[in-house]
C-alpha cells in the first residue's frame, strides 16, 4: 500500500470508529423503551422457538442466535463504548505509522 493509501484508511478506521463508540455510548445514555410484562411475553425464551431455530438452522444458528442476543445487550453499554474508541484509535494510529515507515 502507498503512503497516500494508508494514511486515507488511518483516517477512515478513525472517524468510523469515533462516531461508532459516540453512538454507542449515546445508546448505553438512552436505553431503548421497554413495555410492561415484555419479559413474560417474549416468545424467543420458549421451548418451541428454540426448537424451531434448531430445526431450521442447526446448532449454529441456536449459537448464532444467543450471540446475537447478547451483542444486542452489548450495544448498550459505556464499556463497550470505549473498547471501540480504544481499538480503532490503536488501529488507525498503527496505519499512521505504518504510512511513516514507507519510504
Amino acid at each position: 500500500m502507498s503512503k497516500l493509501a494508508l494514511h486515507i484508511l488511518g483516517s477512515i478506521i478513525l472517524a468510523v470508529g469515533i462516531g461508532s463508540a459516540a453512538l454507542v455510548h449515546w445508546n448505553a445514555q438512552h436505553p431503548p423503551v421497554e413495555l410492561p410484562y415484555a419479559d413474560d411475553l417474549n416468545a424467543s425464551d420458549s421451548r418451541k422457538y428454540g426448537y424451531d431455530v434448531e430445526l431450521y438452522s442447526g446448532k449454529v444458528g441456536v449459537l448464532m442466535d444467543k450471540w446475537i442476543r447478547s451483542a444486542k445487550d452489548l450495544g448498550h453499554s459505556e464499556p463497550f463504548a470505549l473498547s471501540v474508541a480504544v481499538v480503532s484509535i490503536a488501529a488507525g494510529i498503527s496505519c499512521f505509522v505504518a504510512a511513516g515507515r514507507r519510504r
